[in-house]
């Protein structure tokens, strides 16, 4: 059975993949093709997400209370998260 874990190493590896995703759009976008532009906010319009997957799995799991998110993505939390 997965744990808490095996899913956030999953969301993370989803994390990474948006960040590639939003990369390859801003190389169309200063590409220098005469449609760059359009192609570059039509690919934002409709492919790209808009939430970081840790943020939306984190309810989601087992214990969702031994865990925080933030600008960091997720972690476990540290007593001073208390």
């Amino acid at each position: 059975m997965a744990t808490d874990g095996d899913m956030i190493k999953l969301a993370r590896q989803l994390d990474n993949l948006m960040w590639k995703q939003r990369e390859l759009v801003e190389r169309i976008r200063e590409s220098g093709h005469p449609n760059a532009e359009e192609m570059a906010e039509d690919l934002d319009q409709q492919c790209l997400q808009l939430a970081w997957p840790t943020h939306v799995i984190h309810d989601h799991l087992e214990h969702p209370d031994r865990y925080v998110t933030g600008d960091h993505g997720i972690r476990r939390k540290k007593a001073s998260d208390e």
